[in-house]
């Protein structure tokens, strides 16, 4: 991180030359630091270290405009995360769970939505999303936001996640891929639960970037290590995948 005037005064060569190479490392990192520069020119970029932003000065060379946080306008491949809310969840027309209500917290009126899934049998609810070009074509893994509502004991919940890939051209009825269980546990009415990470989901087909993705999250009422007396309320789903390319460009 380098700030300078960028103006190299005449000098003898050893210091005319660490001058140079000072205006060049300037150059090189942006002007960035935890301040504004001292000397500044419209247009002229400052990554603001302090605050981690990007800003630019505006073209009167009067004021900095702020471009953006420094971590999303230069983002790396990796990890990403799509969240998927109780209104983006609809129960399927066969075994399906129930279709999403709207419930109210008591004391603060928080609003939110959700999907039942029945305690006796199993029951399904669905979604899609597209894969980006920056997807890099692997597993994903997941995991159920839930609530639940009063009950005295065993609040064991079994969720389970199947999906399937779909590129253009191919026939929309396909089989899912290998289904992938995560138990979580409730114990609070009204509480927000997030449960463990799946292990690695495989969609079905051959997934590609760009691909939809068919997601099934069903609630294992018969598995033995679900034990919750009432319904489990489906809040939403996080879903993470990785990316190999830093945009989609």
């Amino acid at each position: 991180m380098s700030q300078e005037d960028y103006n190299v005064a005449n000098s003898d060569g050893a210091t005319f030359r660490a001058d140079l190479n000072n205006q060049l490392a300037a150059i090189a990192t942006l002007n960035s630091g935890a301040t504004a520069p001292t000397t500044t020119f419209a247009f002229m970029l400052w990554p603001d270290t302090a605050n981690s932003l990007l800003k630019q000065r505006n073209a009167a060379n009067s004021a900095w405009v702020t471009l953006g946080p420094l971590a999303s306008l230069f983002s790396s491949p990796g990890k990403q995360t799509i969240g998927v809310a109780g209104g983006g969840i609809k129960p399927t027309t066969t075994a399906g769970c129930a279709e999403a209500a709207q419930a109210e917290t008591t004391s603060n009126k928080i609003n939110y939505e959700y999907l039942a899934f029945d305690e006796a049998a199993e029951e399904k609810g669905f979604f899609w999303f597209p894969t980006p070009k920056s997807y890099n074509a692997s597993t994903f893994t997941l995991r159920a936001v839930w609530t639940h509502p009063a009950t005295a004991t065993n609040f064991d919940v079994v969720w389970e996640f199947e999906m399937l890939s779909l590129a253009d051209g191919d026939a929309i009825d396909a089989a899912v891929g290998t289904a992938i269980t995560v138990t979580d546990t409730g114990g609070t009415t009204e509480d927000f639960y997030t449960s463990p990470e799946s292990a690695a989901v495989t969609p079905s087909g051959t997934p590609a970037k760009q691909d939809w993705i068919y997601c099934q999250v069903s609630r294992k009422a018969a598995d033995g290590s679900d034990n919750l007396a009432v319904d489990a309320h489906l809040i939403g789903v996080e879903v993470y995948y990785t990316t190999n390319a830093g945009n989609d460009a």
